[in-house]
């Protein structure tokens, strides 16, 4: 309806809920017929205080109806009075206020047409939290599911990634340099990691990160990777020590000029881009 925006502006009966309001059980089944009941809900749920409806004073026509005078927009310029996107149309103006040009209206709506709304608001918000609730419910259980399957134990995706993280933290605490700095050397059984690739000044490039045996971290940065470092292989490599760097407060050695001398293991997972 037209004026919904007004009827419904204000607090929720779940903001209510939240600030210690809360429904009783008969107020919250109760069907509204009267304006009575009306009332009676828009009180319980926190809208109505003494003459205050949304902050808005309750007005008494002739017949004992009770009324309340909200202010709102245009729901077709927004207040502006003019629609940009129909200018050959009578220079565009609203057809809705006439080009009122004004932000706000008034519009009269009943106390009980505000606690029919009121309520059917209500209802909507607490049918979508309970349903959001079984939602992630759901998204929890399968996750778990999945978790145990691989043998993670019944946890879920952030718990995983919690416990993977801290063990990587700890891992990375231990690392330290290996090599001297302008040396050429041989690494022995270095497990490839990860290679990470992105798209630089010079076509592709690649960093290939690998593991000594200690979990010590090297790094090689090349837009010409050996066929050999792919992740998850086991290689023996020559290099020259280029950096003793850190990054996020991890020690790391960078290599320069990498030759693979001997492939020790060769995985079927091996690829780039991860």
């Amino acid at each position: 309806m037209w004026y919904a925006s007004g009827v419904t502006k204000g607090v929720t009966n779940l903001e209510a809920q939240r600030k210690g309001k809360t429904m009783t059980t008969k107020a919250a089944h109760k069907r509204i017929r009267t304006q009575e009941d009306a009332l009676e809900y828009l009180r319980e749920s926190g809208r109505l205080v003494g003459n205050l409806l949304n902050d808005t004073p309750l007005e008494k026509a002739d017949d004992g109806t009770l009324t309340v005078t909200f202010s709102a927009a245009c729901r077709r310029c927004g207040g502006s009075g003019w629609i940009v996107a129909y200018g050959y149309v009578e220079g565009g103006i609203c057809f809705d206020c006439r080009g009122a040009n004004s932000m706000s209206r008034s519009i009269t709506v009943t106390v009980k047409r505000m606690g029919q709304t009121a309520k059917a608001r209500d209802r909507r918000e607490k049918k979508t939290a309970e349903d959001r609730e079984a939602a992630q419910a759901q998204r929890l259980e399968t996750q778990r599911d999945w978790n145990e399957t691989h043998g993670n134990g019944r946890i879920t995706f952030e718990e995983s990634n919690a416990i993977r993280d801290a063990k990587r933290t700890a891992e990375n605490a231990k690392c330290v340099h290996v090599g001297t700095v302008g040396k050429r050397e041989v690494f022995e059984r270095l497990t490839i990691v990860a290679c990470p690739s992105w798209e630089g000044n010079y076509g592709t490039q690649y960093a290939i990160i690998m593991k000594d045996a200690a979990g010590n971290l090297l790094v090689w940065i090349t837009g010409s990777p050996d066929p050999d470092t792919l992740k998850g292989n086991i290689v023996t490599v020559k290099a020259t020590v280029k950096e003793h760097g850190d990054r996020d407060g991890t020690k790391q050695t960078k290599l320069s000029r990498l030759v693979v001398t001997e492939l020790l293991a060769e995985t079927l997972e091996g690829r780039y881009n991860d």
